[in-house]
């Protein structure tokens, strides 16, 4: 099963369209507005591709210093002082683009993120350390995917 080529983006194929993994993919890749056509008989292949952007680098940011919160990479730390922490969230580069946030230490006081575009809300609070949020970059706003502990308002 092959499933990413980083030069063409996401490309699936499977023999059966009745797998738990397929499923799975299918509803996200509706999710992001992807469309394509299901097999017409048992056994055949499913081919999906679509341009998906994938980052492994990640960035931290330290407690008392707040700030943009890069959209350049998948995943960043952030930590909060006493007085808690205000960070913003740029527009996303491209739809299907993810950004997961998660805050580490909590100093007392909550981070809160205001992204420039956020769907149900304006605002993700993080009140405790391990709290995260994975978000999903829909074209003209974030989208939360995972929500473990945020607030969004």
């Amino acid at each position: 099963m092959k499933i990413i080529d980083f030069k063409k983006g996401l490309t699936f194929h499977t023999r059966t369209t009745e797998s738990v993994f397929f499923k799975e993919v299918k509803k996200i890749l509706t999710f992001l507005g992807v469309s394509f056509t299901d097999p017409c008989c048992p056994g055949a292949v499913t081919n999906v591709t679509t341009s998906v952007i994938f980052s492994t680098p990640q960035n931290n940011i330290a407690a008392g210093a707040g700030g943009a919160i890069p959209v350049t990479n998948y995943l960043t730390t952030i930590n909060t002082d006493a007085g808690g922490d205000a960070f913003t969230l740029a527009n996303g580069t491209k739809v299907g683009q993810l950004k997961k946030i998660l805050l580490v230490i909590d100093g007392g006081g909550n981070g809160v993120v205001t992204p420039a575009n956020l769907a149900a809300g304006t605002t993700i609070t993080f009140d405790d350390a391990t709290d995260y949020v994975v978000l999903v970059w829909g074209g003209a706003e974030w989208f939360v995917v995972e929500n473990s502990g945020v607030t969004v308002a």
